[in-house]
């Protein structure tokens, strides 16, 4: 029995053994982080400034790229020479392979293939040669097993080293890292609204176009400096595009996806394009496309359909020649609703700008014209039959404030027809708008502002101003109307 006993002893002692010895082999191997104290940062080469880098050559797993200084002494990327570059992430490239620290040494290396750091088995292969003509190499193994640095080596030295996780970020992927997704010119922030013109188009055909009213054409009753040109002369969402031309000011993408598509083959363009989103899936048209001249500077984007499970949306800039991707959130505008581009209401001025209303239809034609004192209870209103209650007619402008466009219009070939009212308002600067309604549905009216328009109202408020214009004409009372 005692025996036995010394014989268990004499193992568990001889395990505890093999495992210290196999312990102290594997730490002899392991990585020495730089104590704590140490007051210099551990260089594998020489630091090197910016100014003093005249190339560096990338190869990774999946892509190959080179950045060189140029006769003119730029930095250029190989292939990319007219793309705008992040500057920023130029800076973090300089960080990453000419700033290069040690955060510890691996003592006593095994074989340089245990940490994947020969020619082919490296995860990256980097040079960089300074501008007196001299180069160092690089070579990027193996992520630490706890993953917080990569094993690398100087292409002909011997000493293990580990790099900081900071390096995948530039050196893993390809050139697009470091170029700007800015897809248009900046805008100053201080004249943005100075954009002159305005236009998308939804799969080849206009959708909505806005200008700024020219110096010559303003007017002192104008809600707006932009106006609308197409699909109608309608008022336009002044808060919709104050935010829009904001936008415009520093237009960048988060990331760029694409370069150089001009140089592209017809068909491998087509086939980007195709990849991206950009062509309808309904027809052989671009899906999207924007355009607006600011000053002098003309810029035409094109805009893709969301990726609805990536969360982007691309935009396409042959100006800048990339494509980008940004927050389909950033460009949902693209996809408003043309409501959204126009004032809801069918007219929304102060009735101290107007000069005269016309009212024709249902038996009823007559002009009410307004005449303004110093305060607004000073206000007269004549027709033809003579003066009117001022105070009823308040009532009967009120309502034409509620009349709001409700709907797009599904136009018959008769509407002419169905004409049921003609309003024509003149405001005190003699301009004039004319509102023809038509009653082309039960429930709703089409109607045209100076002979355009695509939108429906309700037809019960052409009734109402029908009423109303018929009371005031007879002295009746014109009630107050509320509409939910």
């Amino acid at each position: 029995m005692i025996q036995r006993q010394k014989r268990a002893i004499f193992i568990v002692c001889a395990a505890f053994l093999v495992l210290g010895t196999a312990l102290a082999v594997l730490f002899s191997t392991v990585w020495k982080p730089k104590d704590a104290g140490d007051e210099e940062e551990v260089f594998l080469v020489e630091p090197l400034d910016m100014a003093d880098i005249a190339e560096i050559s990338v190869r990774n797993n999946e892509h190959s790229w080179r950045l060189y200084r140029g006769e003119d002494g730029e930095l250029y990327f190989e292939g990319a020479e007219y793309v705008l570059y992040n500057q920023n992430m130029i800076a973090y490239l300089r960080s990453c392979v000419a700033y290069l620290t040690s955060s510890g040494e691996v003592k006593n290396p095994e074989a340089m293939e245990e940490y994947g750091l020969t020619e082919d088995a490296c995860l990256c292969d980097f040079s960089v040669t300074d501008t007196k003509g001299e180069t160092y190499r690089v070579l990027v193994g193996e992520k630490l097993v706890g993953g917080d640095g990569y094993y690398a080596r100087l292409f002909e030295g011997e000493e293990v080293h580990v790099l900081s996780n900071s390096l995948e970020r530039c050196l893993f992927g390809d050139v697009t890292f470091f170029l700007s997704g800015q897809v248009a010119t900046a805008l100053s922030e201080n004249d943005y609204y100075e954009i002159s013109r305005l236009k998308i188009e939804h799969e080849g055909k206009p959708f909505v176009e806005i200008e700024k009213t020219p110096e010559d054409e303003v007017k002192e009753s104008d809600l707006s400096t932009h106006r609308v040109v197409y699909p109608a002369p309608y008022e336009p969402n002044t808060d919709l595009l104050t935010r829009l031309f904001k936008s415009f000011v520093t237009f960048v993408g988060d990331d760029v996806v694409e370069y150089n598509l001009a140089d592209r083959a017809k068909k491998d363009f087509a086939r980007v394009m195709q990849d991206y989103g950009f062509v309808s899936e309904k027809s052989a048209e671009m899906y999207c496309k924007v355009s607006y001249t600011y000053h002098t500077v003309e810029t035409e984007l094109y805009v893709s359909r969301a990726d609805e499970e990536k969360g982007v949306t691309y935009v396409y800039s042959p100006g800048f020649d990339i494509i980008a991707a940004f927050d389909s959130n950033a460009l949902a505008w693209t996809q408003y609703d043309l409501m959204e581009y126009t004032q809801s209401e069918v007219f929304a001025r102060s009735i101290a700008d107007v000069k005269s209303i016309s009212v024709s239809g249902d038996e009823i034609d007559c002009t009410f014209t307004l005449t303004h004192g110093e305060s607004a209870k000073d206000l007269v209103v004549r027709s033809e039959r003579g003066e009117v209650n001022a105070q009823d007619f308040r009532q009967f402008y009120t309502q034409l404030l509620y009349v709001k466009n409700v709907d797009y219009a599904t136009v018959p070939e008769d509407y002419r027809e169905k004409e049921s009212l003609r309003l024509t308002v003149t405001l005190t600067d003699d301009t004039a708008r004319e509102f023809v309604f038509y009653d082309i549905e039960t429930l709703k009216s089409y109607y045209t502002l100076d002979g355009e328009g695509v939108f429906v109202v309700n037809r019960d408020y052409v009734k109402r101003l029908l009423e109303g214009a018929a009371k005031l004409l007879s002295g009746q009372k014109v009630e107050a109307v509320s509409y939910a």
